[in-house]
């Protein structure tokens, strides 16, 4: 249910490169969360030469986890597009010998994401959308390695082309959802949200050894 409805008497943003300056103003409002998550150890390990088979398993299951809810979220905001990815994820995870109960258990066991109304909604597809992109990144590191070009990479190579279009249905949408500032300090509050949810899942459980991926 929506919690917290933007407010009417908001002052319509002045007219300029809309899209392009919502995305400044996102990427200046998130830059300090966005630099905490991207220290994230499993993904700094996959990103050394001694990378392993194991790191790379443990990095999907902890994406999944997250991504199941991620993608509903997308869904809701209308990327359908970019909405399954987290069954690309299984089925890449299925590859590396994960059954469906640890891939359920993973799902269940993730702390539940709130987001309080659209614009907050589609400040975390933002998120979303933003860091999925960055994964083919990480893939063109690994895919010049001989070994781990080998490994499944449905997901982080963006195969099926899903988030790569999903991205950039979004960039067009952006100026449509932040007409005011009241939606656009929205749009900020779901990405920073999001930001802090996932350094929740990554950081704190990977420190307390809470299990998300048994």
């Amino acid at each position: 249910m929506d919690a917290t409805p933007v407010s009417q008497t908001s002052k319509p943003l002045a007219p300029r490169a809309r899209a392009a300056s919502v995305r400044a103003d996102l990427q200046a409002a998130t830059h300090e969360a966005h630099e905490r998550l991207h220290g994230w150890d499993l993904a700094q390990r996959l990103q050394q030469h001694d990378a392993s088979l194991d790191d790379y398993r443990a990095y999907l299951m902890a994406l999944y986890g997250a991504r199941v809810q991620l993608d509903a979220v997308l869904e809701a905001c209308g990327f359908a597009a970019g909405a399954s990815e987290h069954k690309a994820l299984a089925a890449d995870l299925c590859d590396l010998g994960v059954d469906q109960p640890a891939l359920d258990r993973a799902a269940h066991q993730t702390a539940t994401l709130t987001l309080a109304n659209p614009a907050q909604r589609m400040g975390a597809a933002y998120v979303v959308l933003g860091s999925t992109l960055g994964n083919r990144l990480l893939w063109q590191q690994l895919g010049k390695r001989e070994a781990s070009r080998r490994w499944p990479h449905r997901f982080i190579a963006d195969m099926g082309g899903h988030q790569r279009t999903a991205w950039d249905k979004l960039l067009s949408d952006l100026d449509a959802h932040a007409d005011t500032d009241d939606a656009l300090h929205q749009m900020i509050a779901g990405a920073n949200a999001v930001f802090a949810w996932l350094q929740a899942l990554y950081f704190e459980d990977a420190a307390t050894g809470t299990e998300q991926t048994a």
